[in-house]
């Protein structure tokens, strides 16, 4: 058994208890039915991918959100000439639970590149109130019987804030940050930066984390802090989610 084999095993397993669908349960006719769907913003549409198990008239449905990055509906790098595609991967795996899923391209990116916004315009509230939209549309399904959340790396975040937002029966958060953002970015850049300039670096984390803009980036961090980039860190950086998950009121699964 692969590396992805496990990981889908193991998502699939807890994320079926967590719903309630009893260990071992399968569907007898294979794989589901996926369909192509989208909804609208003010910005434009979003797109997505509805996966039904077969042979139920209904079902309970999970939305999978992606992590950070140009990832797609899929988990796979936008550009990229192949990926994983974990997040498809899990879908059809759990459709064989009897499970249905919703997956999506979140706005700028792939099928809903159309609605995104000049990233200096783009919050990072924006993501999750297009979740939370995706959530209300599922709920007027007449075929889904329960809404999950299931939000992997920074898309566990996202997952919390739709959470707190919108009618959700249960979250599950899988490989999901405890820490703000910006804490997170310094431990990874820690490994690959000169101390120089991760000293600058820390430095100018620190003030974005506090609200404010820095209008000149030192040299050579210019890509990463980008005044058109700034107020989307601003807004991302203020949710620490050890905190926010503690007001949800409902199930909760940390995988």
């Amino acid at each position: 058994m692969s590396r992805t084999d496990i990981w889908r095993w193991l998502c699939v397993t807890a994320i079926a208890a967590c719903i309630g669908v009893p260990p071992g349960h399968a569907q007898d006719t294979g794989g589901g039915t996926s369909t192509d769907t989208t909804i609208t913003t003010p910005t434009g549409n979003l797109a997505g991918t509805i996966m039904r198990p077969a042979g139920r008239a209904r079902y309970p449905l999970v939305m999978l959100i992606a992590g950070s990055g140009p990832a797609d509906r899929n988990g796979n790098a936008i550009g990229a000439s192949s990926g994983p595609a974990s997040l498809r991967l899990l879908a059809e795996a759990l459709s064989m639970r009897g499970i249905a899923t919703v997956r999506y391209d979140k706005r700028g990116i792939g099928g809903s590149r159309a609605a995104g916004q000049r990233e200096a315009d783009t919050r990072f509230d924006m993501l999750a109130d297009d979740a939370a939209a995706w959530v209300l549309a599922l709920r007027a399904d007449r075929h889904v019987t329960t809404v999950t959340i299931a939000g992997h790396s920074e898309g566990s975040l996202l997952g919390i804030l739709v959470t707190q937002r919108a009618p959700v029966d249960a979250f599950i958060s899988i490989a999901g940050p405890a820490r703000r953002a910006d804490q997170v970015l310094n431990d990874q850049w820690a490994a690959a930066l000169p101390p120089g300039l991760l000293a600058q670096s820390d430095s100018v984390l620190a003030r974005i984390a506090a609200g404010d803009t820095v209008m000149r980036s030192p040299s050579g961090l210019e890509a990463l802090f980008r005044p058109s980039v700034q107020p989307y860190l601003i807004s991302w950086f203020r949710y620490t989610p050890s905190v926010e998950i503690t007001k949800l009121r409902v199930p909760v699964l940390i995988a």
